[in-house]
């Protein structure tokens, strides 16, 4: 168990809480935000809910960092100098900074809960966008070394 990289099974909690914060956001902005959603929790306001969310994908993004630098650590080499690995760090760095700055932007939501700010909405979406490309790019330095099939030899495994 400790062998195993952490990195990979903590960032899905700030990826999913900031995508949350984005759509929730952006569909709020363009006045899409169904209003079964907007009732559906009692007592929660989607803007309430979107701006915890930002904090709690910032908190959890530093926890992913400080995780994955730890992970890096172990990686060969090969892969800890290769491209996509700095831009996937490049980009998720991005990312964590433009969430933060979104989140920074709102003031900390009271009734009547008004929106999230324009320009915070479409600094989130710029960070949803870094996040998407810093996905891929994390496909690319897991797969980067993945054995291809001529490589693995005849025998069934």
């Amino acid at each position: 168990m400790r062998a195993h990289p952490w990195h990979p099974a903590i960032v899905h909690f700030p990826i999913a809480c900031w995508s949350m914060a984005a759509l929730i956001d952006a569909a709020a902005l363009v006045g899409a935000l169904p209003e079964r959603l907007a009732t559906s929790i009692q007592g929660v306001e989607p803007t309430a809910l979107s701006y915890g969310l930002l904090w709690i994908g910032v908190a959890l993004g530093l926890a992913a960092m400080l995780v994955g630098f730890i992970d890096y650590l172990r990686l060969p080499t090969k892969v800890q100098t290769g491209s996509a690995m700095s831009w996937h760090v490049a980009a998720m760095t991005g990312a964590w900074a433009l969430f933060l700055g979104a989140a920074l932007l709102r003031s900390p939501p009271a009734p009547p809960f008004p929106s999230a700010p324009f320009t915070a909405t479409l600094i989130e979406l710029a960070g949803f966008a870094c996040l998407c490309a810093g996905g891929v790019l994390a496909s690319a330095v897991v797969f980067a070394g993945w054995p291809r099939s001529s490589e693995r030899g005849s025998g069934v495994s």
